[in-house]
């Protein structure tokens, strides 16, 4: 494990009906409040109605700033900027997903500069003061409520950039699973991915070889992801399937299984190739994340060399495979024995969708270290075309 230092200042309330609290949590910082929000779905399942009824009973006037969408825009950013700063708002207050909340830290950012805040995401500038953020959460997917980063989209030139400031930490997040009820289906499952995506950037690109406690942890939060999704799937309402995955998705991109693995890169070198599957499909920003992580899995893993002698570990000890890779019809932890070989012979699956599930012997057979070496993706052709490959196929190292 590497030295590392753990900074989180963010206050998280969790837990049923704790909307209201973010009046008090708000009028601690400011009493006058930029309301940030979406396209208006907070308006149809009330979370907003309580958000405004809290900030009101607390003493804190509300300058309304809506209409964020995904893969939020620069130029909807300076409005909000300017919002604030004609009226002299003191506090800034999020309700939504990754993208209000990023729209909104960036707001914070640009409203005590007279300079243009495109300047901080391109490297002129840098961050030394923000107005304080509060936050609600109405969508487990990209870990904002609990992180110092934001990504924006510069609408004239195209470019879409992350930036990261230890200023930017929300000062509250409020996190009640009943908020994310009404999120439809496809999003959903979109958040869980982002959410599995997250972990695996670390997971896949640790530059220290033995780190357990932090391997153990991002294993977890990837099997609580797919479960909890499960479960919020066959019933929307399903209140300890949508907790589970809230705060999975929190902890995904800030928690127990970042620090100590060594510097790994954050998927903002995945906007480019994200914004042209945009165009080619239309998808949005949680979308093209499920559509671009089997990919980015793909290429970290042929660089890295930790990630191969890890590979190198699980195969000697027969390791288990989690996700659909071997079952399509149960996302379960399965041992590659315990499959049908539908090639014959083995008694090992030959889907090929984990570089870690092609052993070559009969099952429980312990094979010489030169026999189970990982497959060289320059010399081995894949076995599917990549698109077929799913993203849950990452094996655990807990044997």
């Amino acid at each position: 494990m590497q030295n590392f230092v753990f900074y989180n200042p963010t206050k998280i309330i969790f837990g049923r009906n704790t909307i209201p609290a973010i009046g008090p949590e708000t009028a601690a910082w400011g009493t006058k409040a930029l309301l940030v929000y979406g396209g208006g779905s907070i308006r149809k399942n009330g979370i907003y109605a309580q958000v405004t009824a809290a900030l009101n009973e607390a003493g804190v006037e509300i300058t309304e700033h809506g209409g964020v969408r995904s893969n939020p825009l620069l130029s909807h950013v300076n409005e909000g900027i300017a919002k604030v700063k004609k009226q002299q708002l003191d506090v800034i207050v999020a309700v939504g997903g990754g993208s209000v909340l990023d729209s909104a830290k960036a707001i914070s950012a640009g409203a005590v500069v007279d300079h243009d805040v495109w300047k901080f995401f391109i490297g002129k500038k840098t961050i030394r003061r923000v107005l304080p953020l509060t936050t609600v959460l109405t969508l487990a997917a990209s870990g904002s409520e609990m992180n110092s980063g934001m990504v924006i989209t510069n609408d004239a030139t195209r470019d879409k950039f992350g930036f990261g400031n230890r200023l930017l930490y929300p000062k509250t997040s409020i996190l009640d699973p009943k908020a994310t009820y009404s999120v439809p289906p496809d999003y959903t499952a979109y958040g869980a991915v982002d959410a599995i995506s997250h972990v695996l950037e670390a997971y896949m690109t640790t530059q220290d070889p033995s780190t357990p406690v932090q391997d153990r942890f991002m294993e977890g939060l990837i099997r609580n992801a797919m479960d909890s999704c499960d479960r919020c799937l066959a019933d929307p309402c399903d209140y300890q399937g949508r907790a589970d995955l809230m705060w999975t998705a929190t902890l995904a991109l800030l928690g127990g299984g970042r620090p100590g693995p060594g510097r790994f890169p954050h998927a903002h070198d995945r906007a480019l190739a994200e914004r042209t599957l945009r165009r080619a499909a239309r998808c949005r920003t949680l979308g093209g994340d499920s559509r671009l992580a089997p990919l980015a899995g793909r290429q970290r893993f042929k660089k890295n060399q930790a990630a191969r002698r890890t590979a190198f570990r699980l195969q000697k000890k027969g390791g288990r495979v989690l996700g659909q890779c071997h079952d399509q019809n149960s996302r379960k932890l399965v041992r590659p024995d315990q499959q049908p070989d539908p090639a014959g012979g083995t008694g090992y699956p030959a889907c090929g969708y984990s570089c870690h599930c092609r052993q070559r012997g009969p099952p429980g057979q312990d094979l010489a270290p030169e026999r189970v070496r990982p497959r060289d993706h320059r010399r081995d052709p894949l076995p599917v075309p990549l698109k077929k490959w799913p993203v849950t196929a990452i094996s655990s190292r807990t044997g």
